[in-house]
């Protein structure tokens, strides 16, 4: 029987725009981006029988999301859910979802207007799915987002950008005797490479 391969996965950033930051500091030290204290805010259109099981979209933390209706949703009920943390106090579970709540930036509210938000408090990998009311009891959308953990070092806490690390994996059985591994590993190191990655040693 054939096999399907698996659909790789892709990045994309997401659409971005200033919001007035009126939020509590979501956790010590929370970068905002922007004029003043504008947090960072990225914009996910939702449609309707929209899976995105092969897109990523990567963020950061101290960056607001905010999930919008598309048009072919507009003048339905639609439910989001996601398993993001609602804050970095609360233990992350990958099964539990929270509804997350309607918001509008205008007096006039309408289908344009209206938004959920999940303040990014967290890395890792998170996912999230709509529901319409009136549909089967299945998603009608869902996809998946990235958050960038947050990278430092010594004593000042210097943070580092993701394209500092440059790591290789190394099959650490194929090193040969302990003695001979700082010579085959110092090609490594003339390469560029900061930083080895070795596969469990077995004794």
């Amino acid at each position: 029987m054939a096999t399907r391969a698996a659909p790789a996965m892709e990045l994309h950033a997401l659409d971005r725009y200033k919001f007035s930051c009126s939020y509590p500091p979501l956790f010590p030290g929370m970068a905002c981006q922007g004029t003043g204290d504008d947090p960072e805010v990225r914009v996910l259109k939702l449609h309707d029988d929209h899976h995105q099981e092969a897109t990523l979209y990567r963020l950061q933390k101290g960056f607001i999301l905010h999930f919008r209706l598309g048009p072919s949703l507009f003048g339905r009920v639609v439910s989001v859910f996601s398993n993001h943390p609602a804050s970095a106090d609360e233990e992350f579970s990958r099964d539990k979802y929270r509804l997350l709540p309607w918001k509008s930036d205008s007096k006039i509210i309408d289908d344009t207007s209206i938004f959920v938000e999940v303040p990014i408090v967290r890395a890792g990998s998170f996912r999230y799915f709509t529901h319409t009311e009136g549909s089967d009891p299945n998603p009608r959308g869902s996809g998946y987002f990235v958050v960038d953990p947050t990278l430092s070092r010594g004593s000042n806490n210097e943070v580092l950008g993701m394209d500092c690390i440059l790591s290789q994996t190394v099959l650490s059985k194929c090193l040969g005797p302990l003695d001979q591994w700082e010579g085959r590993l110092e090609v490594a190191r003339q390469t560029g490479y900061n930083m080895v990655h070795f596969t469990p040693v077995q004794v």
